[in-house]
């Protein structure tokens, strides 16, 4: 068997074909001597027998897998090749109908395979031609698959009715060009992959293969190449320096060199590439074939213009290195491989005479915290692996806050084995803390719309909620029901809390900002915040008194605080310290401390614990609604809502914080750039004889219960009320009535309460228009005045003190 792989299908084919031409010989010679005289039959017989044994020892000999069969189905032979090859013996598959199922036992297969094969026979048979090989895949007895090419022809004469099939095994040469394919793909991959320019030219110097660098670096496709030379492919060796050495005959002397069966290489090898001079690292050796005849040249170039320039600037430059050392803004370490500092350089003196005292000498483990020692080490094995590293970033908590380094770092040319690396590291804090708070951001904004959306629509049941049990409460008298109403309004109002909390955190909560001194909340809620803590905490409050004021809802303001410092309490189980400082920051301190903030002056707000910290995954998580660490204790809202009035007050919070050495919170807010005015609140002076009145009022809202609601508040106090469920329905209803006021919602299909509002001013200006919504949105809001605007869920007597308001300022 042996034998036979290494032979081609080819060479089989002709084997066979010759024992066929000798068995076909031998049955002509025994039937010319038939003809010739009847009657040595005895003789003709006797031969035939002779022949039988000299068919079967033919048959035998064929190292090719091969049998007999008739024309009634029947397999009369098979050759020992054939069972060595598959398996099977004469009494396992003694007709063609045990063969098939066994040899194909795929049902859809087998249909194919005998589709084909009758195809071919009849094809054979009608053009007498010889049968047409067929590539199978058949299973031996020992369930595997062998691939074999399949042959069938009939013999003639003394065996009429017998046919041969012959079955060329080549299920070794169909592995070993699976695997020359994936060799050649790999091979492929391989050389397109590297940067270097690989080319193969024929013994005429053309071109006849190259790499995707070579062609990227002529600027032609591979296709465009192909069968030129290097002059035809834009390479002009003529322009190189004026070096005629380099010249045409320079080139062609090289190329000559290689095909005379020498290996050459250029350290230095000008060209000049489409008008530009680069330099190569090259190398050119003979290509031969399986029989050692070279039939071209194989040539690797290198492009080591950038190198050999770097080089030569080294050079040159060497006199001027501590200046650009000193220019450059980050700090420049020599380790070792153990890592050990056995150099520094910083443009900062001070900070290189600090850092060269405190490093050098040392290794990385014994003065960087585990975590980040670890990154650099990865960095230095990396170096050493591929003679570069870049991207590791390590973290480092200093007394001023996290910083973040990123490090960049190279194999360091040695001529002995000592391995030498140089590492840069460059502060990315600025950008981690921007990339940190613009995923937040996204998580947030995401959080918040889903947040707010619930909010919203939980806030329009409880106004319908809140409204009737108002109107309830007016109604009774009986002391026993007021107390369930009562009970009923206690319950809403918590409920109104908690939609508070959710449209505060999706920084849609309506707010009440004017200008506020945090140093005056912190020393109102002071004692109250001590009585939160306990005694077991101790209360620090260092306030700058020169404080600027800034412009935040001061409630909101004071819940954070009340919040963080809950939460510093749950982190202190055993006692510990809570601190609250606040201090001013100008513009360039901001810039200073590569904050993600507007340019402008801030007013800083810093409460920090000596608690048990926070690992990394809390403190990602800390400002999601319902994140507790408290179990059932906690809701999760605290922090949000502390987020969202953050957000909402275009200020920026950032959290520090280690595990088992506490937790800060800083808090900047922008310093006060508005004048604050006083504002009459819409109920004041107003008493109950002025909350009646006669006039039309519309109310414009999609949600049926607060029409309803709205209505028989305003028509049990006098007023006459029409209602639509949409702007469309309220502007037709304009066209008809005389409206004194418009009550309207936001958030409407097909055209929200803005947008009507802004159609009725234009079209109706006497009207007075009212807008009512459970959410504040920055973008919209401004569109109408401040006195205009009534936020939901709201009262009896607040809705009609708006409502006289905007009617009596007519």
């Amino acid at each position: 068997m042996n034998e036979i792989k290494s032979k081609s299908k080819a060479s089989l084919i002709e084997e066979l074909q010759a024992a066929r031409i000798k068995i076909t010989r031998l049955e002509s010679e025994l039937s010319n001597q038939s003809a010739i005289n009847n009657n040595r039959q005895t003789n003709v017989q006797s031969k035939l027998m002779h022949f039988d044994v000299q068919f079967q020892s033919v048959i035998d000999a064929l190292p090719v897998p091969c049998a007999l069969n008739d024309d009634d189905q029947n397999i009369v032979y098979l050759n020992p090749a054939f069972t060595q090859v598959f398996g099977y013996e004469l009494s396992d598959i003694p007709t063609l109908e045990d063969w098939w199922p066994k040899a194909y036992p795929d049902e859809q297969y087998r249909k194919t395979v005998s589709e084909t094969w009758v195809q071919h026979l009849n094809k054979s048979i009608e053009t007498g031609e010889s049968f047409e090989p067929i590539e199978l895949k058949i299973h031996c007895k020992d369930n595997t698959i062998r691939n074999i090419i399949a042959s069938a022809s009939s013999i003639t004469e003394s065996y009429q009715h017998i046919h041969l099939v012959t079955l060329f095994d080549i299920s070794d040469r169909q592995i070993a060009r699976d695997k020359l394919v994936n060799t050649t793909n790999l091979l492929n991959n391989v050389i397109n992959s590297t940067p270097d320019l690989i080319f193969v030219k024929d013994k005429q110097l053309k071109t006849i293969l190259c790499n995707q660098a070579y062609s990227n670096a002529v600027g032609k496709t591979r296709e465009e190449m192909y069968g030129n030379t290097d002059i035809e492919n834009g390479w002009n060796p003529e322009l190189v320096l004026g070096d005629d050495v380099k010249g045409v005959r320079g080139y062609i002397h090289d190329d000559r060199e290689a095909l005379s069966g020498k290996n050459l290489h250029n350290p230095n090898d000008p060209a000049n590439v489409n008008g530009e001079i680069r330099i190569f690292d090259t190398r050119k050796l003979p290509l031969k074939d399986s029989d050692g005849d070279i039939i071209g040249l194989l040539g690797v170039s290198r492009d080591i213009t950038e190198r050999q320039q770097a080089v030569d600037a080294l050079r040159e430059a060497n006199a001027e290195f501590s200046a650009t050392l000193k220019a450059i803004p980050d700090l420049l370490f020599e380790l070792d491989e153990d890592g050990r500092y056995l150099n520094i350089w910083a443009s900062d003196e001070g900070l290189l005479a600090e850092q060269k005292s405190f490093l050098l000498g040392n290794l990385v483990r014994d003065v960087l915290p585990e975590k980040s020692a670890n990154e650099v080490y990865k960095a230095l094995k990396l170096a050493a692996e591929c003679g570069v590293s870049q991207g590791q970033v390590l973290h480092l908590a200093l007394d001023d806050g996290d910083h973040w380094f990123e490090l960049s770092t190279a194999l360091k040319p040695s001529k002995n084995k000592l391995k030498h690396f140089i590492m840069l590291s460059r502060e990315v804090t600025e950008r981690i803390n921007t990339e940190r708070q613009l995923r937040r951001s996204l998580k947030m904004e995401a959080l918040g719309k889903l947040t707010g959306g619930i909010a919203h629509d939980f806030n329009n049941m409880l106004g319908v909620v809140l409204g009737y049990t108002e109107l309830l409460g007016d109604s009774l008298s009986d002391e026993k029901h007021s107390r369930y109403i009562k009970s009923i309004m206690q319950a809403a109002d918590r409920a109104r809390i908690l939609t508070t909390k959710l449209l505060a955190f999706s920084k849609q909560q309506p707010s009440d900002d004017k200008t506020t001194s945090i140093n005056e909340i912190l020393k109102r809620d002071q004692l109250m915040l001590e009585k939160t803590l306990t005694a077991r905490i101790s209360l620090n409050m260092n306030l700058l008194e020169s404080l600027w004021d800034v412009y935040i809802d001061p409630e909101l303001m004071a819940d954070a605080i009340l919040n963080i410092c809950i939460n510093a309490m749950h982190a202190m189980p055993s006692g510990g310290q809570l601190t609250i400082e606040t201090s001013n920051l100008e513009k360039q301190q901001i810039v200073a401390k590569r904050l993600s903030l507007a340019e402008g002056d801030y007013v800083r707000l810093v409460i920090s614990d000596t608690g048990c910290g926070m690992t990394d995954q809390v403190k990602e998580r800390i400002f999601d609604p319902f994140f507790s660490t408290k179990g059932e204790a906690g809701t999760g809202l605290g922090l949000s809502q502390v987020y969202g009035f953050i957000q909402q007050s275009k200020g920026e919070i950032i959290v520090h914080s280690v595990e088992n050495q506490g937790t800060t919170f800083e808090l900047y807010f922008p310093r006060n750039a508005v004048v604050n005015k006083s504002v009459r609140s819409s109920s004041e002076g107003l008493s109950e004889k002025d909350i009646t009145g006669t006039e039309t009022i519309l109310i414009v809202d999609d949600e049926s219960e607060l029409r309803s609601l709205a209505s028989d508040i305003l028509s049990m106090n006098g007023y006459q009320v029409l209602s639509a469920e949409s702007g469309k329905t309220a502007l037709q209803i304009l066209q008809k009535e005389s409206v004194d006021l418009m009550l309207t919602d936001v958030i409407m299909p097909e055209m929200d309460g803005y947008e009507l509002s802004d159609k009725v001013k234009r079209l109706y200006p006497g009207i007075q228009i009212l807008v009512t919504s459970g959410f504040n949105d920055e973008n919209q809001s401004s569109r109408v005045h401040t006195d205009q605007q009534l936020a939901k869920p709201y009262k009896v007597d607040v809705l009609l003190a708006k409502v006289r308001q905007l009617l009596d300022s007519r």
